[in-house]
């Protein structure tokens, strides 16, 4: 009896110990278990939990900062174009008169979609190279989206660090280096088209490889297969690889007849000077 006795007494310890810890039932956590992030600064560990609160805030910020870089660059260069853009300029006002042009002029690569949203533009305020700027400024609030969608991604997704890790990657694509910058600024037919094409095609094929591990229903792999399909299309045709010498004097001569024609449209054209496109004849 008096084992009996003494095991209750010790069980009744146990019982009131694992009490005052915590629930009699609760496992001890194994010390492989994955430990909650910290950086060891209070103020690295205060931008983590903000982040992880609010995941969508972090997007915010980089697409202010990209639209205020941007728009400063402009400002600072006083929309100043060459004359590469001031064709695309030429081409996009000629889609308002009722032409629809495939390629750059000149040439059968480099498609027109820049020169088709340009026109847009065009068509709302009138055509000028600050209108011409507009658009390479909209296409950068898609080109920090994209980055921000990849790098969740690519991340893991219940990871504390993700909101902020994908907000910071946002972040560099919205205020890259000058130099990118101002490439990306360029409306040179397809510069940062091809940008976010890239990028998009990146997205789409991390998302159709997560389909095919999970052995997606035919309708959607189809689906993810058609959007892969789209976009590598769209990047062939905004900035693939041109054709033979005899398709680019060819389509040279469809497009603008020759050189003199080419140098009369670009005097012609005062965008950059008092906001008006190429005097008619």
């Amino acid at each position: 009896m008096s084992d009996i006795s003494e095991t209750n007494r010790r069980a009744q310890e146990i019982a009131e110990a694992a009490g005052a810890d915590g629930p009699a039932h609760a496992v001890p956590e194994s010390p492989d278990a994955p430990q909650p992030m910290t950086f060891g600064w209070r103020w690295a560990d205060a931008l983590l939990d903000w982040a992880w609160r609010n995941p969508r805030l972090p997007l915010a910020v980089a697409l202010i900062v990209g639209v205020l870089a941007r728009a400063l660059l402009v400002v600072r260069s006083n929309a100043l174009i060459d004359g590469d853009e001031a064709m695309v300029g030429i081409q996009a006002e000629r889609i308002l008169r009722g032409e629809f042009p495939t390629y750059f002029y000149g040439q059968v690569y480099m498609g027109s979609l820049e020169t088709y949203l340009i026109a847009g533009i065009f068509r709302l305020v009138g055509p000028s190279s600050w209108a011409m700027r507009t658009v390479p400024v909209l296409l950068s609030l898609l080109l920090v989206y994209l980055t921000w969608r990849l790098a969740h991604a690519l991340l893991p997704r219940a990871a504390r660090s993700t909101p902020l890790l994908a907000g910071l990657a946002a972040l560099f694509a919205a205020a890259p280096p000058l130099y990118d910058a101002v490439t990306e600024l360029r409306t040179w037919g397809g510069q940062i088209e091809v940008y976010i094409i890239s990028l998009a095609l990146l997205l789409a094929t991390v998302e159709l490889a997560r389909r095919l591990r999970v052995d997606a229903g035919a309708f959607e792999l189809t689906r993810r297969w058609a959007i892969w399909g789209l976009l590598v299309g769209a990047g062939i045709w905004v900035n693939g690889a041109p054709a033979s010498q005899q398709q680019l004097q060819d389509q040279d001569e469809i497009a603008l007849g020759n050189g003199e024609t080419r140098l009369k449209l670009l005097l012609n054209w005062n965008g950059n000077s008092n906001g008006t496109g190429p005097q008619s004849d």
